[in-house]
């Protein structure tokens, strides 16, 4: 399926990011990160869960259950604290320390089951190339055959 402008116009927002990658037959992420977030394995960053406001507590509660399910623990903390950043969908962000994440798609999957969560920054399968700046030059990466990670080319 390829991204046609003209559905931009029916929306009644700007697609967001997320929305553009599912609708894309390419997306290539960029990072201007200096490299400093490429890792082997995920979880050495919390991971961003966007949530609903109403029933914050029970979304938690459903996320900690999910991911002890899958062996991981850690804080989830809303960013900002007491006082909350708000997404653009007037949702809010947990930032979830589980530490090393040895299996991703299936995080995502549990994750997406939980009522309440909006979406979360376990992007796989959708980036067809990176493009990320590091202190020595830009490198391209693309995903490796298993779809869970990216080899430099």
């Amino acid at each position: 399926m390829g991204f046609d402008v003209r559905v931009v116009a029916t929306l009644r927002k700007p697609p967001s990011h997320h929305e553009v990658e599912l609708l894309a037959d390419q997306f290539e992420a960029a990072s201007h990160t200096h490299g400093s977030k490429v890792v082997e394995t995920l979880g050495r960053f919390p991971l961003p869960i966007e949530v609903n406001r109403f029933g914050l507590a029970a979304t938690t509660i459903a996320i900690r259950d999910a991911a002890s399910r899958l062996g991981l623990a850690g804080a989830l903390t809303l960013r900002g604290g007491e006082d909350p950043f708000v997404t653009d969908g007037g949702h809010l962000i947990l930032d979830a320390s589980f530490g090393r994440i040895r299996d991703p798609e299936a995080l995502s999957n549990a994750l997406h089951l939980v009522p309440g969560v909006v979406e979360h920054g376990l992007f796989i399968g959708l980036a067809t190339r990176a493009i990320i700046a590091f202190p020595d030059g830009v490198r391209q990466m693309t995903p490796v055959p298993n779809d869970r990670e990216f080899r430099s080319s």
